[in-house]
């Protein structure tokens, strides 16, 4: 059997989950709805700087205004609301696709949204940066808990061991997640990341995952896999595991994860298959369902 590594970020969960840079409209959405505004300029973390950014870009005059006035603190509870997914009935393309790769698989999970645990039965799952209980979060209780940061600020919100868009700790490695990947790593002949891409910043032009980076540096320094890097814009990560590697077996897929993992399920769904190993010959078909996907949500 072909055993895989599989390294998820939040492109794995696109059309689930949303991307860090819909987080603010939301946020924007929610604050200008509740209607009442702290007087008082506040100081941005972290938190907020990722997410909301410069209250100028993509705002009018008076939204940008207002979120001058937003507490850190309601942002932290909006953000780990957004990144905690609504109970869903039956498996998503997105993850359920992964039930036919060899088992077990590791899947090294960056989203805190409980997805590939949720679905990814019988293969390895790791959590390094925890994950938001959807019950705790899309509570009604939680939402008076926005409510009266929203108004007042106090401290922000913290669930154990989840970790926020920010740059990591210096310690996030000595997490459990990190030992077991550090093992199970050896056993994957190939290395897949999807929709990943340490947590680069547009607005700040650096990385926020850094050591995480600087781990899987380590582990691709002393191996001898081949690596596909699967994303919209794979170049940046490519370039990170080509110089960590100094080997050429790294490929890039300049694809958008949800509407390849619904064209390959279609496909494999319309000719009654349920093996990957089936998929070389059928990558004509993929790749135009794959197309038509892409037209209809004019990407």
């Amino acid at each position: 059997m072909i055993y895989t590594f599989y390294l998820l970020g939040a492109g794995a969960s696109v059309g689930i989950i949303p991307l860090t840079r819909e987080l603010k409209k939301r946020i924007v959405a929610r604050y200008r709805g509740f209607g009442m505004y702290p007087t008082e300029l506040m100081e941005p973390d972290p938190v907020f700087e990722r997410v909301i950014g410069d209250p100028k870009e993509d705002t009018d005059p008076i939204t940008a205004d207002l979120l001058r006035h937003l507490f850190s603190s309601a942002v932290h509870a909006i953000v780990l609301q957004q990144l905690a997914p609504a109970r869903r009935p039956q498996v998503v393309n997105q993850y359920g696709l992964f039930l036919l790769a060899a088992k077990p698989s590791t899947f090294f999970n960056m989203n805190v949204d409980g997805l590939a645990t949720m679905y990814c039965s019988g293969h390895y799952v790791l959590e390094p940066h925890g994950r938001v209980l959807s019950a705790l979060v899309h509570s009604s209780r939680w939402n008076e808990l926005i409510d009266i940061l929203l108004e007042f600020g106090f401290m922000p919100p913290k669930i154990p061991g989840v970790l926020l868009p920010q740059p990591e700790p210096a310690t996030i490695t000595s997490r459990a997640a990190y030992s077991a990947a550090r093992r199970l790593f050896s056993f994957g002949q190939y290395v897949v990341i999807i929709g990943y891409s340490f947590g680069k910043s547009q607005q700040l032009d650096t990385f926020d995952d850094v050591e995480t980076f600087e781990f899987f540096r380590e582990l691709l320094k002393r191996c001898n896999k081949t690596v596909l890097v699967l994303s919209p814009d794979p170049a940046f990560v490519a370039f990170l595991c080509r110089e960590a590697m100094q080997r050429n077996s790294v490929h890039e897929l300049e694809l958008y994860w949800d509407h390849l993992s619904a064209a390959v399920s279609s496909v494999l769904r319309d000719c009654g298959h349920s093996d990957f190993l089936r998929l070389p010959e059928m990558t004509s078909e993929v790749l135009y369902r794959y197309d038509q996907l892409c037209e209809e949500k004019g990407v």
